[in-house]
């Protein structure tokens, strides 16, 4: 079975302001005129990455085609930074979740997460790439959820300048550009999450968070050009 995944253009706006927005501003060198910032020394692992749920339908074509139509990021600012990882605050997941999914057309779909770089550490599809912390947390939420779920990384850094470079997509990748920002876009999905009822029929796959077949992101994928009049 293929697993496919669709990011609404909302969705995606969402998914990348938040991440924008928490970037560490020590990692953004200074414009000339501009005020200067912080003397940067690399911040630490997991500071400045954004969190949140995703929401949208989960549809199966022609029992082939696992479909994940993400129609609504929701970012969430009581995050909790670990080690070696960011994920919920359990309270706060479980509020918004039963917010959301009291819309008929919302189910919960997954998390996301961001992963800021300094741009001399950027080095492209890598950094959209889920740690272990990321997989564990990943593979919790999924197990208490009692279904496979998505998990969405967006690896990000700042250029000295605007770019309008093409995107590139690569299955369950999309590199491309937004102003002075550059990323990687990245989705997994978990495997092996659905406890099986029937006793007779042994379930040997390992829990596991797999990259997917296809990511589909329409404003993505236009590249930096869409926003080639836009100030950041």
């Amino acid at each position: 079975m293929s697993v496919i995944v669709h990011v609404s253009d909302y969705a995606f706006q969402s998914l990348l302001i938040s991440s924008i927005e928490t970037f560490p501003s020590d990692y953004i060198r200074v414009r000339a005129g501009a005020a200067k910032p912080r003397k940067g020394k690399k911040t630490s692992r997991h500071e400045g990455e954004a969190f949140g749920l995703l929401f949208g339908q989960r549809l199966l074509k022609k029992r082939e085609d696992l479909i994940f139509n993400v129609t609504l990021a929701v970012p969430m600012q009581a995050a909790v930074h670990k080690k070696d990882s960011v994920s919920f605050s359990p309270p706060h997941f479980h509020r918004i979740r039963e917010v959301t999914e009291s819309f008929p057309y919302l189910e919960l779909l997954g998390t996301f997460h961001s992963h800021p770089y300094l741009k001399d550490d950027y080095n492209g599809k890598p950094t959209s790439e889920f740690s272990d912390g990321d997989e564990l947390s990943a593979l919790a939420i999924a197990v208490e959820y009692g279904d496979e779920l998505l998990e969405v990384v967006l690896g990000i850094t700042a250029l000295d300048n605007h770019s309008t470079r093409q995107a590139k997509a690569e299955g369950e990748t999309i590199q491309s550009y937004c102003g002075r920002f550059k990323y990687s876009l990245s989705a997994y999905c978990t495997l092996g999450a659905i406890s099986e009822d029937d006793e007779e029929e042994e379930d040997d796959t390992e829990l596991c968070l797999v990259p997917v077949d296809r990511l589909i992101c329409p404003l993505a994928a236009h590249g930096g050009g869409i926003f080639e009049h836009a100030e950041v």
